[in-house]
């Protein structure tokens, strides 16, 4: 993972210059535009067989460390070399490859939204520059079928598919529906029939292409260096892309990293601010399990090279410039292929209720997030799924108005919140796990309880925050989403908790003009101010130390509040106080 920033040594042999520089699938160059070089190479590699015929291929031309593509599910891919055409990825069925493009139609009432790869390319000949740089592909696994069980082609890749491949002559027999004629710089694309393999001699397609098919993307056609762009006023070299959502209903676009290097999220997101809609996040199918998982625009969360996402446009747009800086405040790209983990929490989680839901076999979906901050300007974000994953478990909010969200709003009117599962497994005991419940009751002054209406149960979730289940019949029609079983009653997190008059022994509790007052021998661990509808009007937060006293300046208006004390011994007292 070299980087060529101004940390790079030029006093000895002045700016990196090369030939030709092959990108292996993995690695990575960062500040790209400050080499000079003639040609560029990237590969993909999913792996070969070597004769075996295991489900996925267990041998590697890179060595055991190196990465691999998961055969047999969609894999969402960045080109970032110009003239990249989509039929480089197909091999004449030995095996079967799928070229696809990002599919979200708007959800019908009452159904999850779907976002899928159902779009198919119309030919092999269609350069992926006008397709924001970015395709799915899905590679064929051995088996009996005819596709999949001669897998000669990819076999003598050695399962690695190097771009630009055309004027490779050694190649040429592994590309067998590929001609490129030098003389007139054209790649010609053939097809076959998916029941014999046979090649068909018509339609053909045909995309011109020379020297600037081993030239990064960024570049600019004529001086093959990255222009200047204006980001936010200052003048920097980079990339600037247009994409387009296509309607005013599905603003979701999958675009491909341009750089062959991570890109720092965070500072992608301040650079075209005003184009992207933030509370949405970015996606990507993680191909295991074939799950859509949701990433917040955050400086710990990477895009590795070679890797698209699926992004959302502010509201109000349906196109957008985007923007991509390779230098100043905001200059994307860095040495680092890390990114966040879905199935851990993030440092700053704050106060927001996360769910999720587990089967048997620890396969976790993304989290489902309760914000606890009320907010009118928000309809929350919904929930995305691809539709064959049924079989993973599941979570979503359904909100005031029946929709089915990833992440919603606290209100403190609403003392039921909906909780949607989807999953086709009916068999295996399927885990609801609810964390950082204490922040969420300590924001809001609800505490959260889980109601099963169909075993008429329920557990409150301060107490135990795992609840295990059987997934009780549902059907694909409605993608296998159960939407009206559980629910989180929001109860007062003073429900049940009485002033105790003969505890002043343990517990202190004054209030006079606006200074509130509370000691204990026992040491203080939090202090909890509530009105008498359970609003939660102010917190200490955790206390350090166990200090034996706590003052604070707390205006209140005239009327009765509760102070719910908890010791640093885990005792727990509620004192009533009169503010006039």
């Amino acid at each position: 993972y070299p980087s060529l920033d101004a940390h790079t040594d030029r006093t000895i042999y002045g700016d990196p210059v090369t030939d030709k520089i092959v990108f292996h699938f993995g690695s990575e160059l960062s500040y790209p535009h400050k080499l000079t070089y003639n040609k560029a190479f990237i590969q993909y590699n999913w792996g070969y067989y070597a004769g075996g015929s295991n489900e996925q291929p267990g041998s590697n031309a890179e060595g055991p460390a190196s990465k691999m593509i998961t055969r047999d599910r969609w894999y969402m891919l960045a080109a970032p070399l110009k003239k990249m055409a989509s039929g480089d990825f197909a091999l004449g069925g030995y095996p079967i490859t799928w070229q696809s493009l990002y599919n979200a139609p708007h959800p019908s009432t009452g159904a999850l939204v779907e976002g899928d790869f159902s779009t198919p390319f119309s030919s092999n000949d269609i350069d992926l520059s006008t397709k924001n740089n970015a395709l799915a592909v899905k590679v064929a696994c051995y088996n009996s079928n005819i596709g999949y069980n001669d897998q000669r082609h990819l076999e003598g890749l050695q399962g690695i598919l190097e771009i630009p491949y055309f004027e490779n002559s050694t190649m040429a027999d592994y590309h067998p529906g590929h001609v490129y004629n030098k003389i007139r710089k054209e790649s010609r694309f053939y097809y076959f029939d998916e029941k014999t393999l046979q090649q068909l001699s018509s339609p053909i397609g045909t995309l011109s292409r020379g020297d600037e098919a081993y030239r990064f993307v960024f570049e600019d056609e004529n001086t093959n260096k990255a222009p200047n762009i204006v980001v936010n006023g200052v003048t920097v070299p980079g990339y600037t892309h247009r994409v387009t959502s296509g309607t005013s209903n599905n603003k979701t676009v999958m675009i491909g990293n341009p750089f062959m290097a991570t890109i720092n999220s965070r500072l992608f997101f301040e650079a075209n601010r005003t184009k992207l809609k933030e509370d949405a996040g970015y996606y990507m199918l993680t191909p295991t399990n074939q799950v859509w998982s949701r990433y917040e625009y955050k400086t710990e969360n990477k895009v590795p090279a070679l890797q698209a996402i699926v992004i959302t446009l502010a509201e109000g747009l349906t196109s957008a410039d985007l923007v991509y800086p390779l230098e100043g405040t905001y200059a994307l790209t860095e040495v680092s292929n890390q990114t966040r983990s879905v199935t851990s929490l993030s440092d700053d989680s704050g106060n927001s209720l996360y769910i999720r839901a587990t089967d048997s076999t620890n396969k976790t979906s993304d989290y489902a997030i309760l914000k606890a901050e009320e907010t009118t300007a928000s309809s929350g974000i919904s929930k995305m799924i691809y539709p064959s994953s049924h079989s993973v478990t599941e979570a979503f909010i359904v909100s005031s108005d029946q929709e089915y969200n990833l992440i919603d709003f606290y209100n403190e009117k609403r003392t039921e919140v909906g909780l949607g599962i989807k999953s086709s497994n009916q068999k295996d005991v399927l885990t609801l796990e609810f964390e950082n419940v204490e922040s969420f009751k300590s924001a809001t002054g609800f505490s959260p309880v889980l109601i099963d209406k169909y075993l008429n149960i329920e557990q409150d979730l301060s107490s135990n925050n795992v609840y295990r289940f059987n997934q009780r019949k549902t059907e694909s029609e409605r993608q296998y989403s159960d939407v009206n079983r559980f629910s989180l009653r929001l109860s007062s997190a003073t429900s049940g908790i009485i002033d105790e008059p003969n505890s002043e022994d343990l517990i202190r509790v004054t209030y006079l003009t606006s200074q509130l007052e509370v000691s204990s021998e026992q040491g203080l661990n939090q202090i909890d101010v509530y009105d008498l509808q359970g609003r939660h009007m102010h917190t200490s937060g955790k206390l350090a130390g166990a200090p034996i006293s706590y003052s604070k300046y707390l205006p209140l208006n005239q009327g009765v509040y509760i102070v719910k004390v908890k010791t640093s011994l885990g005792n727990t007292v509620a004192k009533k106080i009169n503010a006039k």
